[in-house]
């Protein structure tokens, strides 16, 4: 049984996500502001369903664009899909020893979200350098179109890929989108 307090907590944080929601909904500004306010809407509606375990999501997360930033192009896909499956894997290793038997919303649910787009994202950021590289030898790249299409040929910012690990519509569900589509 949940105390009052964190009831209180929970029905103000409710209120705020329904609220900034709403307020996406109509507000006319800028695609920067709009972004701005879809991911605070995002990570307030993460707080809320993950409480305090979505901070393990948020250090895997930042730990994923130090590695996209500092890692070579070419393996850094396969780093990411390294240290982000091992987190996944430690984390769901701690909840069968502390936590066996009990379901619902947890750290390895939420790493499980950001897995697939986190590693993606990475894979076409790879394929961006394929195509620039392609580019510079005055060749086509030896890419499927699919490849092409989602290339990505400048690594985010740290805000543009937050925003689109914890954009409102998708900050604790799984449904996949691409990078480019999130643009």
């Amino acid at each position: 049984m949940s105390r009052p307090e964190d009831q209180c907590v929970y029905m103000v944080a409710s209120c705020f996500a329904l609220l900034a929601c709403f307020m996406l909904y109509a507000h006319p500004g800028s695609a920067f502001k709009r972004k701005l306010f879809s991911t605070t809407a995002g990570l307030t509606i993460h707080y809320y369903v993950f409480g305090i375990s979505g901070l393990g999501s948020l250090a895997t997360n930042i730990v994923s664009y130090v590695i996209i930033k500092l890692a070579p192009i070419h393996n850094q896909h396969v780093i990411i899909f390294v240290v982000s499956g091992l987190a996944l894997a430690l984390a769901q290793i701690h909840k069968q020893i502390f936590n066996f038997g009990v379901n619902g919303l947890d750290l390895p649910m939420n790493l499980m979200f950001n897995y697939c787009r986190v590693t993606a994202l990475a894979c076409c950021i790879r394929d961006g350098q394929t195509v620039k590289d392609a580019r510079k030898q005055g060749k086509e790249p030896n890419l499927k179109t699919r490849e092409k299409v989602y290339a990505i040929e400048e690594i985010p910012s740290f805000f543009d890929f937050i925003s689109y690990l914890y954009f409102c519509g998708a900050a604790i569900s799984g449904p996949f989108y691409e990078f480019k589509d999130f643009q």
